[in-house]
Formats: structure tokens, sequence, C-alpha cells
């Protein structure tokens, strides 16, 4: 039988190649069905045994489009994305930024990073973990840690910071001038389910119009949200001197929304200053060392549906402007309410207001303020007493007294019998008639015995 030799080396090179096909495969970038789109994208995984070992040749190599997927470890440097791609990390990926200048640079619209853990970006405060310099960028899942700024957005709109953890030090102590998110010129920016601690500002907000600040969690910092973004080291009642001089020379939040942010044991809740428009909504502000919130030369505030608790001061307001506060709760204060010298208008109608040391602390020429429909709650006696009062001006039943009172030298003019939030009333058992009836014959029969016994 002859041989074919030409025969059996083709099949012998065939299953050669054939074997080797899926370590090529696995060499080289892999394209991908995207399930959100339909299309392909190209996969490119770098790290130790991926398609690129650095991250720079990988961002360099990659078309517009591409996912890549860093791999678990550490990539030391500082990189630029120059064109719309996704940047992801698996669990444990790390982007190291030696403590030099901006860790990554964003240039591109429609970028997303995720999943990646950034430190040791630099020290100055020019320095950040992520700086965007473009529109339409998504910032989602990272971690930050042992930065001067974690993400910064420098002329930047329509982006989205969300669900990311910022923390500044390790050992708690906030760096001087660091923040967890910066807004420098950003309209209709989304911060949300962010959680910040040990850094100087939370959310830093120079000019972002139409921003959202909404479901961040703030903590163990000198300030939760501040507009716009001052240094200063003097105080007046607790406020930065600097703070207020400032106000009018920086450009502020307008038309922004706080709404349902967590700020707990800071030095101050929210610092806003020549803001216009700003409606602070739905936040817990419990355990400020300073402030829970701090205005000065602002337009159109609204803070509504907020609960103030265990704060040093409540509300600090100077200089002009208007502020309108509606159904808050405060409670546990030092002070409810602090005035600075000014004219703002200033009005807090349908709040309640309990268990506090002291209503209002006022410099001289600060603006008056109108009380209207509040609960008030300052403990016992004196909820006894301001409750038959009340009961006996609310002639028709509505919950509101008929007549204006003077409570701890101010002058409500309604006040409200119940708790505005539906609270349950905890200690002005004289805001039930019958309650009120059944102390008087109690007291009644007591005040009868007691004579009784006097002649006898």
């Amino acid at each position: 039988m002859t041989v074919n030799i030409a025969h059996w080396w083709a099949i012998l090179m065939i299953g050669i190649l054939w074997g080797l096909l899926p370590w090529v495969a696995l060499a080289a970038p892999s394209p991908v069905r995207d399930d959100g789109r339909g299309g392909d994208y190209q996969l490119i995984r770098v790290g130790a045994g991926g398609d690129y070992a650095q991250l720079g040749a990988a961002l360099a190599a990659a078309p517009p489009g591409a996912v890549l997927e860093v791999l678990p470890g550490v990539q030391l440097g500082q990189w630029t994305i120059d064109r719309p791609l996704v940047l992801r990390g698996r669990h444990g990926a790390v982007l190291d930024g030696g403590e030099a200048g901006s860790t990554l640079t964003i240039t591109a619209p429609g970028v997303t990073v995720q999943g990646l853990s950034f430190q040791r970006s630099g020290l100055n405060p020019i320095d950040a973990a992520i700086l965007v310099r473009a529109a339409a960028v998504t910032i989602s899942g990272n971690r930050f840690e042992r930065f001067m700024r974690g993400v910064v957005i420098d002329n930047g709109a329509n982006v989205m910071v969300t669900n990311n953890t910022f923390i500044g030090t390790l050992d708690g102590m906030p760096r001087e001038r660091s923040i967890g998110v910066a807004l420098l010129n950003a309209p209709a920016v989304i911060v949300e389910l962010n959680t910040i601690s040990s850094v100087q500002n939370g959310i830093a907000i120079d000019n972002a119009p139409r921003g959202i600040m909404r479901g961040n969690v703030v903590s163990r910092s000198e300030t939760g949200i501040v507009s716009p973004l001052i240094a200063g080291a003097s105080t007046i009642l607790g406020v930065t001197a600097t703070f207020f001089s400032a106000a009018l020379c920086l450009p502020s939040a307008s038309d922004v929304l706080i709404d349902r942010n967590t700020l707990v044991e800071n030095v101050t809740g929210i610092k806003l200053a020549g803001s216009a428009r700003v409606t602070v909504q739905g936040n817990l502000i419990e355990g400020q060392r300073g402030d829970g919130l701090l205005v000065h030369n602002s337009a159109g505030l609204t803070v509504q549906d907020n609960r103030f608790e265990r704060n040093a001061r409540a509300i600090t307001i100077g200089g002009s402007g208007a502020l309108t506060a509606q159904r808050n709760r405060f409670a546990d204060h030092e002070t409810v309410l602090a005035l600075l010298a000014g004219d703002a208008a200033v009005a807090l109608r349908g709040n309640d207001i309990v268990r506090y040391r002291a209503l209002l602390a006022s410099e001289p020429q600060a603006p008056a303020v109108v009380w209207a429909g509040n609960y008030w709650q300052r403990g016992w006696p004196a909820d006894w007493w301001l409750g038959m009062q009340l009961w006996r001006h609310d002639r028709n039943r509505d919950g509101f007294a008929d007549q204006p009172l003077m409570i701890d030298s101010v002058i409500d003019l309604y006040p409200a019998l119940r708790p505005n939030n539906g609270a349950p009333l905890a200690s002005m058992p004289a805001t039930n008639p019958v309650l009120w009836l059944v102390a008087l014959v109690v007291g009644g029969l007591l005040a009868s015995v007691l004579i009784r016994q006097r002649k006898g």
C-alpha cells in the first residue's frame, strides 16, 4: 500500500491548528454580544493573564465602544480616557495613583467607569482620583480611598456619580481641603446614593445648575454639602467668616435639589451662600456639632420635610435673601434658630419643634421671623399649660389655635395642637380634652380633701 505523505502531512497540520485555536482566542480581544443594544463590542482584559498587562497599553489600543475589564491586582500610574468606552473592574482591581496627579482623567463623552478601587491619588488640591472633563459620563459602584479629591467634574454636563464609596483617610482625620465629589462647572449632574466619610467636604458645589444631590450618606466630615467651595478658619457663632465674605464673588448653587440625604456626625450638615432657588427636602440631618443648615445671602430657599435632630443649632441664617422652612421636625437641639445680622425674609410654617434648650439666638440687626402653624413641645409642665391654652383657643376644632400665642418670646400666628408630621403625642396631655377634664376632676377632688383637712 502506497502511503501518501502529503495527505497525512496536511491532516497533521490541520490537527495542530485546530488545537491552537482556543489559545489564540484567549490571547486576543474577544467580541461579546451586548445584551442592551444587541450589537457587538470588544472585551479587552487588562492585568496578569489578560490581553494587556498594563492599563495604558489597553487604553491606547481600545477602539471606541470597547469594554476594558481590569483583572484583580494593582495598576500603578495615571491614565486618560479620550474615547467613549467602558472601564470596569473585577473584585480586587485597584488603580493606584502613587500620590501624584489625577489618577484617571476623562476627556471623551459617553464613558462609564464602574467596579474599580482607586487609592492614593495626588495630594494637591487640583488632583483627583477621577477628573471628568466631558459630558454624559457615568461613575458607578467604585471605591475611593486616601485621596485629596475623589471625583471632580469640571466642565462636564449630564454626568452621573452614583453608588460609590469615598473614604478620605483611613485614620478618620480628614485632610484639609479634601472633597468627596466636587462640581466646578457641571450642569444637570446627578450625585446619588454615595457614601462619603472622613473628608473636609462631602459634596462641594461651585456651579451646578439643575443638579440633584439625592440619597447620599455623609458622615464624620467637616461639612456634608457645601456651596460655594470655600476654606476658612475664623468663626462667628460657629460660622466661618471667610465663608460669608466670599458669598458675593464665587459661583454657587442655583436650581439645585438636595433630596433625601443622610448627614450625620459632621461639623455642619449643609452650607449655602449666594445660592438661588435651592430645595432642601426629605433629608436626615443629625448630630452635627455646629449647624444643621447654615445659610447666607441665599434667595428662594425652600427647606421642607426634613428631620433635624440633635444638632447644636438646627438652622443659622444671615445676610439677605429668603428662606421658608415648612413641615420639618426639629428635635433635641441646643438652639433651634440662630439669626445673624441681615434683612433675610425668614418664615417657619407647619413645623414640629420639640425638646430644645433655646429657641432663638440672634445678633443685633437680625431679621424678623414669621412663625405660623408650628407644633411646640418643650417638656413638662410647660407643655401642659400650653396645651390648655391651645385647646381653649381652638374654637372651630381644626387643630390650630384661632389667635396668636406667645411661646418662648416668639409669637406663633396659629400654633398647632398636634404634630404636623403625624408623630404621636409625647408629653402634651392637655391637648386631649378627655385627659384634661379627668385631670381637672382629680385636681378638684384633691383640693377639696386638702380644704377639709385644714378645716378639721
